[in-house]
């Protein structure tokens, strides 16, 4: 029974409470099913569900959930609901038995998030699999979770109450225990007789003590049955099996095994066993000579389960948290049979992979796709995902192939100024008069150092294309306004893609003007005398000249500059 509610606290703040406690739940069981544990979004979510347990204990001292197939209620009222029983939290819990959960102050200190690590792994778990709920609480050992259970299919049963500790009546001793089966093993007429039974006590056991070599060798064979693989040795059997035994049904039945091992495998993180299974039915597809076509393309799509979402998830946690031995050949070959729609998922998972062995073959992996696919990188681009779209871009840079050029392009409009940085970089390398069309956006980027990469790349590129936007940016009042860097890189960039046209505008503004000789801004006019140097013909320098003894210092070292650079 809940305690009853303290004063000063209005009972429908106490179910408010109650309820975004368990909100939290769902959200941190998804983050936990999604995430690995060192994300942000994994320890954001985990810190949510035990800090709304803070409201919870101002409320109660004890919070005792009931549950159903499709809601959890406390005192009676719903505080849940989801009748999507492929989403319900409350059926994970329903469908295994579990009635009732009580937790106690002090399990947000831990044991709460062991407790949603197990749904999440329940979950995960093909249904045929050999571990249940029950199995997975019980050895936890909570000490501040506790839960009452039902029998499946003995609803009217009382229930079962079970903890991390275990529950229910103690077993007898083992002395009644014994006494017990002699008696009936001896029958009614013979109870008598049955404490006559010989007792390992009454045995002398020195006469039966082992040779030192005996030991160990009995150490050693322990030891080696105790070492064994055992999943390798049913999956090795279970090959065999298919590939010496030509029968339909037999072979279709060990394919369908084999089929739900794999995510079976991912989900308790042994990724050596998907490896070998993957590896040993490759090798009997070619060695056996009698498949038939369904036989055939059901062991080739064997490699496709790895790319789906949850169960490459799997995988790669598996494999970044060092628990595998598996080889850099067996993982070229494992990630190699990666279907293309797993692109954007590997994507996001990248730049949270510790292990750089890890790492660098998937790289590999995903630019061999990229290569026979470009589409999964133009859509890894536009995705919604920053962090998908930071590493696409990378990939874009890598590959640069031109079909990539489009997106590149309306990436320029991001708010993002570090992707805009990026995707100006990646249009360089690129260099196709295409990319340099989508790079003209940026000369007008709020950024300043976006905008002279941009500029400084067209010019570059001797791309022409873009003069008449320079021209307008030079000759208008604002241009004044800029710092001298952007004053020389547009003036530069003008000159050397107007070429002669563009003497006229440069003397402009390098010339007295007027009846009163009025001058441009030293700095506009130091400028304009770069941008004449860059044009480089007669013209250009007889300009220059006419002012190679200026007075302002700044104009007549630039001048004597570009008249050097002529030369």
């Amino acid at each position: 029974m809940s305690a009853p509610h303290q004063s000063g606290v209005e009972p429908l703040a106490d179910y408010k409470a109650v309820e975004e406690l368990i909100q939290a739940f769902v959200k941190g069981l998804r983050a936990i099913q999604i995430y690995l544990p060192n994300n942000p979004i994994y320890e954001k979510a985990c810190s949510k569900v035990t800090n709304a347990f803070e409201a919870v204990w101002r409320a109660t001292d004890e919070l005792i959930l009931e549950v159903t197939d499709t809601e959890i209620r406390w005192e009676e009222e719903i505080v849940y609901s989801e009748p999507n029983k492929s989403e319900s939290v409350a059926w994970t819990l329903y469908e295994d038995g579990v009635r009732s959960v009580t937790m106690l102050p002090g399990v947000e200190e831990g044991e709460v998030i062991r407790f949603l690590e197990v749904l999440s792994r329940i979950r995960s778990l093909p249904p045929e699999g050999a571990d249940d709920l029950l199995t997975l609480l019980w050895e936890q050992e909570f000490d501040r979770i506790r839960y009452a259970t039902v029998e499946l299919g003995e609803e009217d049963g009382s229930a079962i109450e079970g903890s991390g500790g275990g529950g229910g009546e103690a077993a007898p001793p083992a002395e009644e225990v014994r006494a017990e089966v002699r008696r009936q093993l001896a029958g009614p007429a013979e109870e008598e007789k049955a404490t006559e039974f010989i007792s390992m006590e009454d045995v002398d056991s020195s006469l039966y003590e082992l040779e030192p070599d005996e030991v160990a060798y009995l150490k050693r064979e322990l030891a080696r049955e105790y070492d064994q693989d055992l999943r390798t040795n049913a999956l090795a059997i279970l090959c065999d099996i298919f590939e010496f035994q030509s029968n339909a049904d037999i072979r279709s039945e060990v394919l369908t095994i084999l089929g739900s091992f794999v995510p079976h495998l991912l989900a308790v993180g042994d990724s050596d066993s998907v490896v070998y299974v993957l590896r040993e039915t490759q090798a009997i597809r070619k060695r056996v000579k009698d498949l038939t076509e369904e036989q055939a393309t059901a062991l080739d799509q064997l490699p496709a389960r790895l790319s789906e979402p949850v169960a490459f998830g799997h995988l790669l946690t598996a494999l970044d948290k060092g628990s595998t031995n598996v080889s850099d050949q067996e993982l070229e070959r494992l990630f190699g049979g990666l279907r293309p729609e797993v692109f954007e998922t590997a994507l996001e998972w990248l730049p949270q992979l510790a292990t750089e062995r890890i790492k660098a073959l998937l790289e590999d992996a995903l630019i061999k796709i990229a290569i026979a696919n470009s589409k999964v990188l133009t859509d890894a681009l536009e995705s919604r995902s920053r962090e998908v779209a930071h590493v696409a871009v990378g990939f874009a840079k890598t590959l640069a192939l031109p079909e990539v050029v489009p997106p590149l392009g309306r990436l320029l409009q991001s708010p993002d100024k570090d992707l805009r940085a990026e995707v100006v970089d990646v249009l360089e390398v690129i260099g196709t008069s295409e990319a340099m069309q989508e790079l003209e956006k940026a000369i007008d980027d709020p950024n300043r150092a976006i905008r002279l990469a941009a500029i400084r790349t067209l010019m570059g590129h001797g791309h022409d294309g873009v003069v008449e936007r320079i021209k307008a940016k030079v000759t208008d009042k604002e241009f004044r306004s800029t710092d001298l860097t952007e004053k020389k890189a547009l003036l530069e960039a003008y000159g050397v893609l107007a070429g002669s046209p563009g003497v006229e505008v440069l003397a402009l503004m390098l010339l007295p003007r007027g009846f009163l000789r009025r001058k441009e801004d030293p700095q506009v006019r130091a400028c304009a005398a770069m941008g004449l140097g860059k044009i480089g013909t007669p013209e250009a320098a007889a300009v220059l000249r006419r002012v190679a003894a200026d007075k302002d210092a700044l104009v007549r070292n630039a001048v004597n500059q570009a008249l050097r650079e002529e030369e």
